[in-house]
């Protein structure tokens, strides 16, 4: 696309986008890769990037350096302003999954701690108050205008929220970190995994832009668009030939497994939607809280 040769060329005028170089080049790649794949539109892709472009090439010309980093805030609040645009694409989980409830890991920051419950807290008192459905009556668990990020309730996912349940600790903590990639949660974090009361089948949302029955969609497969704040992010399926209709999480730790045998190895499927209502939500579990040790980036962008 045109639009990514400007990005690219605007980028590189300036000492301080070359360092951000690889970087730009993985994002673009999995844009063009959800292309391919199908997951995310030609028209999306392009109408926001050149808006995104637009809002930064004017915050160049007021002095903002022409960094990455800045190109990425750009586009997230291009992504946020077309609230009548919706940015999922039709891509519905694999059949085995949709009977199974949903997990989506979250940092209890105070601010998130207020929109759940008004107040700020330990992670033991969002735990109760979700027991005992003691929360703001417009309470959305992921913040307006993102998607929510879920993973079934099995395997290695269901193992670590079972040991939270006996005992939550730091090593717990890190480990959803690493599982999931998040290099965005930061030392003192509580980590907590909020668990859907529906099936994945009936977590429908409604979605900006459309109609009718076409108006509500399950969670679906994640793109490059949906993922713009993530400094870690793969597309999936890594073949055109599967039909896998998941993303996949990168997962830090066991760099090993993606060296050996399939890339299915490791990590763990993935969708998003948009905020979810906390009535949806049957269970709130405190995983851990991460350390500093347990916030090292031990890989690059």
């Amino acid at each position: 696309m045109v639009v990514l040769d400007k990005i690219i060329a605007r980028l590189e005028q300036s000492p301080e986008g070359v360092i951000d170089g690889p970087r730009l080049r993985a994002y673009l790649a999995n844009m063009l890769r959800g292309r391919m794949l199908g997951h995310a539109s030609k028209l999306a892709c392009h109408s926001r990037l050149e808006g995104a472009l637009t809002r930064f090439e004017q915050s160049v010309d007021k002095g903002t350096p022409a960094t990455w980093e800045h190109f990425y805030h750009a586009l997230e609040e291009e992504l946020g302003e077309r609230k009548d645009q919706h940015f999922y694409e039709v891509r519905e989980p694999v059949d085995e999954d949709l009977e199974l409830p949903a997990v989506t890991f979250q940092s209890a920051i105070p601010a998130a701690m207020m929109s759940w419950i008004g107040q700020p807290g330990s992670a033991s008192n969002l735990v109760t108050a979700i027991r005992q459905r003691r929360y703001l009556p417009n309470a959305h668990v992921g913040w307006q205008w993102r998607p929510v990020w879920l993973t079934p309730l099995k395997g290695e996912v269901k193992a670590l929220i079972e040991q939270a349940r006996k005992r939550a600790s730091p090593d717990l903590a890190k480990h959803a970190r690493d599982l999931i990639a998040n290099s965005g949660w930061h030392a003192d974090a509580a980590i907590v995994a909020f668990i859907t009361r529906d099936p994945i089948r009936n977590l429908q949302f409604p979605v900006p832009g459309r109609s009718g029955d076409a108006n509500l969609l399950p969670p679906v497969g994640s793109t490059v668009l949906e993922a713009c704040t993530h400094r870690h992010f793969r597309h999936w399926p890594a073949s055109l030939n599967q039909d896998d209709r998941y993303g996949r999480t990168y997962h830090f730790d066991p760099w090993k497994r993606r060296h050996v045998g399939s890339p299915a190895a490791y990590g763990v499927p993935e969708a998003v939607r948009a905020p979810i209502p906390m009535h949806e939500i049957a269970e709130c579990v405190f995983i851990g809280k991460l350390t500093p040790a347990g916030c090292a980036v031990t890989e690059p962008d």
